[in-house]
């Protein structure tokens, strides 16, 4: 049976639209507020629907732009020469090692914090001799896969940085007007001489 031969439901089609279309024309202000309902919603639900699809990648990312989400410290204990100062087996990392191969996205860098003297060579007097800064030892391409926000210019930029290099950061480079390239004298000072 065709549908199109039907008058009871082509009247029925026609009808719909006739009281559709005097409804939109004798309330103009129901209509309005009912097709502005009909936008937020449609528009809150897009919005809704987005967010669920895409807030577990956005998660992940930002997770990993901020870094390590696991820090491991020794506890204190007896350090370097008496400076109170505490480090970590380097045998912790081989026991990492099996769950590195097992998750995907895990990775573990050691690092070594040391509070430095760092001079710019040659001296400009115009300059402050000196400044006091942590400096951290590590596997830099290591250290650039855990922290992939980070960013920086110079010799090393795409290329793996010999053990003489540095990387120093924006403001103490500000500091000291230093560009990629300059040369830096790196002195280790005591805990008692730190700067508070």
């Amino acid at each position: 049976m065709n549908s199109g031969n039907n008058p009871a439901r082509s009247s029925k089609g026609s009808l719909f639209w006739r009281l559709w279309l005097r409804s939109l024309t004798v309330k103009r202000s129901q209509a309005a507020l009912a097709i502005g309902s009909l936008l937020v919603g449609a528009a809150v639900t897009s919005m809704l629907l987005n967010l669920y699809g895409d807030v577990r990648r956005k998660m992940t990312s930002e997770f990993r732009a901020f870094g390590a989400n696991v820090v491991v410290a020794p506890a204190a204990g007896p350090g370097i020469a008496g400076a109170g100062e505490s480090l970590l087996n380097e045998e912790l990392l081989k026991r990492l090692k099996p769950f590195q191969q097992r998750e995907g996205g895990l990775s573990a860098v050691l690092m070594l914090h040391v509070v430095v003297r760092l001079r710019r060579i040659p001296l400009d007097p115009r300059l402050p001799e000196f400044q006091n800064v942590v400096a951290t030892g590590a596997d830099f391409a290591a250290l650039r896969a855990l922290y992939p926000g980070w960013r920086f210019e110079g010799p090393g930029s795409s290329s793996p940085l010999s053990f003489a290099a540095c990387v120093i950061g924006s403001h103490v480079a500000s500091r000291l007007r230093l560009r990629a390239g300059d040369t830096v004298e790196l002195e280790r000072i005591a805990p008692s001489e730190e700067e508070p």
